[in-house]
């Protein structure tokens, strides 16, 4: 008897957990492939300015020019997605977003603008610390407006393709990475 009570509780669960699936994989549905694939490109961006902004935390001039070049490296790498995750997700967009897509959109994007505030704000932390390393700071300057550009345009498209209702939540978003750029910008007389 406790044997088929077992059973039949099992039974309840696996079929809990089917449900679950179900509903999960009826929830991805409502976003398109374009903006799922764009998505995935949002979070690799993330995690790539997570991996600058600690890069830059952990450099010091002490550590030398070596050094100041794995901090390049990992700015070349965050370029290089966020080039990728600009034109993928621009050329994605193409369509205009649901109101389903532009939500999921803006939950994804907010981190990775936290992220890249965070790492400004540790490149303009760190400046002198560049400037004491031999041409680091010129490199440096560089990335800074590269990263403008892309997540930028990023946004750009963004706005352009969500929901009237929705733009004012992207044009802070906007402003408010804006800011962080204005002020690294300014810190390194860009």
């Amino acid at each position: 008897m406790r044997f088929s009570a077992l059973l039949i509780t099992a039974a309840v669960v696996v079929s809990g957990n089917d449900l679950l699936a179900n509903a999960a994989t009826f929830q991805r549905r409502e976003i398109s492939e374009p903006v799922q694939v764009c998505h995935a490109k949002l979070r690799e961006a993330t995690t790539e300015l997570t991996a600058v902004r600690d890069g830059v935390s952990e450099f010091t001039s002490s550590a030398g020019y070596f050094a100041a070049l794995g901090v390049q490296s990992k700015e070349q790498s965050l370029d290089g997605i966020l080039r990728e995750t600009s034109e993928l997700c621009c050329r994605g967009l193409s369509i205009s977003m649901s109101d389903e897509e532009t939500d999921a959109s803006i939950d994804i994007i907010s981190p990775m603008i936290d992220e890249a505030i965070g790492a400004l704000q540790m490149i303009g932390d760190k400046k002198p610390e560049f400037d004491n390393t031999p041409l680091t700071t010129i490199l440096v300057k560089n990335d800074i407006k590269s990263m403008e550009r892309h997540t930028k345009s990023l946004l750009d498209c963004f706005s352009q393709e969500s929901p009237e209702d929705r733009y004012t939540t992207i044009r802070d978003l906007s402003h408010k990475l804006g800011d962080a750029f204005s002020s690294a910008r300014f810190t390194y007389g860009i």
